[in-house]
């Protein structure tokens, strides 16, 4: 396998920055994407169908394609350090899945816990509510712990973002072995590498594995080159025509693959010209303003920074919360609201109110990841120094 010069994120660069933004604005837009139906009527049932609420309608309901930045995102990130590793000769299964593990788990088991206690809160007060009869048992939970929702159960308690973080794990462990496929000098070795992204790839399923091409996107970043173009043509010339584009893309997701009902190849071309787009956005970025010497200083409180740094938790665990609401507000049924200044106001409040329920999970857990990652890697009897505590990684 040929040695490829890594592209990889310069910390304190305007392109980190820019990366954390992306990274706390899918994740709000997935809040969005959920709350609005609850909170709102559907466009259908309004009496006053101007173009402007149309427009607003179509933009809060693009929390899906946000996803597949997520995964373009973590494609990069997570790819940039297998392969640097790799190459250098210092990969370590024990401490590349101690880093994923920690990261992944430290949120994912207080959010399984957490949505169990909504979901009984609810049941207790709203006995009727039958969301949960079918996903709330001890197997649902263990298999959602170990990402196999979506595989061989459902989503624990019913909470719909827990999709995506089966494919990522599975993603995390299959792009390595895929890797290593190639790598390994000796022929056991690539056999049994081989035989697990095959064996894995049939488990796993036909959907599971098409996502997958749209999170190896983020693999590109990592070996493409340099653009032969300057900087400035860059920002100033393709930056405004990608956006266009990515436009165009959302667009055509839209309104000619947005239906469920629609054939999944027809659904996921439409999404993977999407993630295309998004793909294309950070590479200009990535050679752009990712540069040690436009390092912003790390020391000053930066908005991107402090957002970013609970949105993995705000993804896992608004979900039940919001299915609360749409029962404790509607009585189970979906948006009670005309969309008027009073009822804008009004979510903008529960907005807020669940931004901040994030925050103080947020604050218990994907705040003490590094520390976690030190203790583990002490009862593993691995210097705390060896892992890569700095490694990020992003999630949907």
């Amino acid at each position: 396998m040929p040695k490829f010069v890594v592209n990889k994120l310069i910390a304190g660069s305007r392109a980190s920055y820019y990366f954390d933004a992306l990274r706390w604005i899918s994740a709000f837009y997935v809040l969005i994407f959920h709350l609005r139906p609850v909170l709102f009527k559907g466009f259908s049932n309004l009496e006053n169908q101007t173009l402007f609420i149309k427009i607003i309608y179509t933009i809060t309901s693009l929390g899906f394609e946000f996803v597949l930045l997520f995964f373009v995102l973590s494609g990069f990130l997570i790819s940039s350090s297998v392969i640097r590793s790799i190459q250098e000769g210092t990969w370590s299964w024990k401490t590349y899945l101690t880093n994923r593990l920690t990261r992944l788990w430290i949120v994912l088991i207080p959010a399984l816990i957490l949505t169990n206690l909504w979901a009984q809160f609810q049941l207790t007060n709203y006995p009727d509510s039958y969301f949960f009869n079918d996903n709330m048992k001890i197997t649902d939970f263990l298999g959602n712990m170990f990402f196999l929702q979506g595989v061989f159960v459902d989503n624990y308690g019913g909470n719909l973002a827990l999709w995506s973080l089966a494919n990522e794990f599975w993603y995390y462990i299959l792009f390595p072995c895929i890797v290593l496929t190639f790598k390994s000098k000796r022929l056991p070795q690539k056999i049994m590498y081989g035989s697990i992204v095959i064996v894995s790839g049939i488990v796993l399923g036909k959907e599971i594995m098409m996502f997958f091409l749209v999170w190896l996107l983020g693999t590109l970043l990592v070996i493409l080159p340099s653009p032969p173009i300057s900087r400035n043509i860059l920002l100033r010339g393709m930056l405004p025509l990608n956006m266009i584009c990515l436009a165009v893309s959302l667009f055509i997701g839209k309104y000619f693959a947005g239906n469920a009902n629609d054939p999944f190849a027809q659904r996921f071309s439409a999404e993977f010209l999407v993630s295309l787009c998004f793909a294309s956005l950070l590479y200009i970025i990535l050679h752009s303003v990712n540069q040690r010497a436009e390092a912003i200083n790390s020391r000053r409180f930066n908005i991107h920074v402090f957002l970013a740094g609970f949105s993995y938790t705000l993804y896992l665990t608004h979900y039940p919360l919001i299915n609360f609401i749409r029962v404790w507000l509607g009585d189970g049924t979906w948006g009670v609201w005309n969309p008027d200044l009073k009822h804008f106001l009004l979510s903008l409040m529960v907005t807020a109110m669940i931004l901040g329920y994030a925050l103080v999970v947020a604050y218990l857990t994907e705040m003490r990841t590094d520390k976690v990652r030190r203790w583990v890697g002490q009862l593993l009897g691995r210097p705390g120094k060896k892992l890569n505590l700095k490694a990020q990684v992003y999630k949907g």
